[in-house]
């Protein structure tokens, strides 16, 4: 594993869970660490949690989140966590569902002022379930004429206007699949025009002060302090850098990081800073299901059949299987950051790894943790 890796793990044992033991002693924290091969104050970190109910067995931070100032990992470090915001976007359209003020039939038009007269209509439902058929803003080119790297500014409304300048969709809506962030930044849409405040302020007041996680924030505004944020990092080397020189952003490749900043505050298919305490209590709801009860849980993990073959997509969460052990996983990339995590309902078991090193590979790392774990007898399918 790369030394330079930086993650975080979160493991959450909970009631009903099927392991024999609930405790992580020496023995197995050496080798969870050893997998990690921990970093160097001068490299990206790694900050470790394993939790059972509310509860972290064990704790450890390696590494620094930020390199100029060498400030050091912990529990409340705040983190672009890229795509795993998704299932926050949908849990605000859950929640509104479930007030009975949208429905997932609703067609789009009735929502989002001046959306183009397509030749066929598009519904909540074909946000949520990346059916839409409308392409992705990155794939249009800007008004501008600037690339979409967050070196140039551009916001949601940037990207939006983008990917509805076709004049036509990619398929009719229902007939294919395609991943698409547009898709979700058009859900933060329907949540402002229902609500009638921003999507920030909804998703915060709605949502995670409600949970208690109260340093969790979309972030749409570049201007916003985020307390304990983490400084996301690419390798300084020709995969990451041949482009910008071609493009005159860099002089020359160089030696070890290159330091990113977030200058597109586009929000609704990413955007969404949290801290390891903060996940833990929103993953401790899968299990608890005190904010929201049974109704909003089996809407968050509902599945829809449409006329093509992908069938295990949910609610900005998606279904699998891992050693044949059914997950709920998801996993997300920006540029500096990486992020995955996966969940095994039937086991009460919850695994987040969060990277800001954007060539991290979290899942092969969430894996390696269960594998790990089921060898140690912790878990035991």
């Amino acid at each position: 594993m790369n030394k330079f890796f930086f993650c975080i793990i979160l493991i959450a044992n909970l009631a009903g869970s099927a392991a024999s033991q609930n405790t992580i002693n020496e023995s197995t924290a050496a080798k969870i660490d050893q997998l990690f091969d921990l970093a160097s104050e001068s490299t990206p970190g790694c900050m470790l949690g394993i939790m059972q109910g509310d509860t972290f067995l064990y704790t450890q931070g390696y590494g620094s989140a930020n390199l100029e100032y060498k400030i050091p990992i912990h529990i409340h470090s705040s983190f672009n966590i890229a795509s795993l915001s998704k299932q926050f976007t949908a849990a605000c359209i859950a929640l509104l569902i479930l007030e009975g003020k949208i429905s997932l039939d609703d067609d789009l038009k009735a929502f989002i002022p001046d959306f183009p007269e397509y030749e066929y209509d598009i519904k909540i439902k074909h946000l949520i379930y990346m059916t839409s058929g409308i392409n992705d803003y990155y794939y249009n080119p800007r008004s501008n004429g600037t690339d979409w790297s967050s070196l140039h500014f551009f916001n949601i409304d940037t990207a939006i206007a983008a990917s509805l300048s076709n004049e036509s969709l990619m398929y009719e809506p229902g007939t294919q699949w395609s991943y698409s962030n547009i898709n979700y930044m058009l859900l933060t849409k329907v949540v402002e025009q229902v609500s009638g405040m921003p999507f920030s302020v909804f998703a915060r007041q709605r949502l995670f002060l409600p949970l208690e996680m109260n340093d969790t924030y979309v972030n749409d505004d570049i201007f916003q302090i985020i307390p304990n944020r983490v400084t996301g990092y690419n390798f300084r080397d020709a995969e990451n850098t041949d482009w910008m020189i071609e493009s005159g952003y860099l002089q020359r490749a160089g030696d070890g990081f290159l330091q990113i900043n977030r200058h597109s505050p586009h929000y609704g298919g990413s955007g969404v800073y949290t801290t390891v305490s903060d996940l833990g209590k929103w993953m401790a709801n899968f299990e608890t299901k005190s904010f929201g009860g049974n109704a909003f849980y089996d809407l968050i993990h509902t599945t829809m059949r449409f006329a093509h073959d992908k069938t295990n997509d949910a609610f900005g969460l998606a279904f699998g299987d891992f050693n044949g052990e059914p997950i709920v996983f998801y996993a997300g990339g920006d540029w500096g950051f990486s992020s995955y995590f996966m969940r095994f309902p039937e086991l009460g078991l919850s695994i987040v790894c969060l990277a800001n090193l954007g060539t991290a590979n979290t899942r092969q790392y969430v894996n390696s943790v269960v594998d790990i774990l089921v060898g140690e007898g912790i878990i035991e399918w």
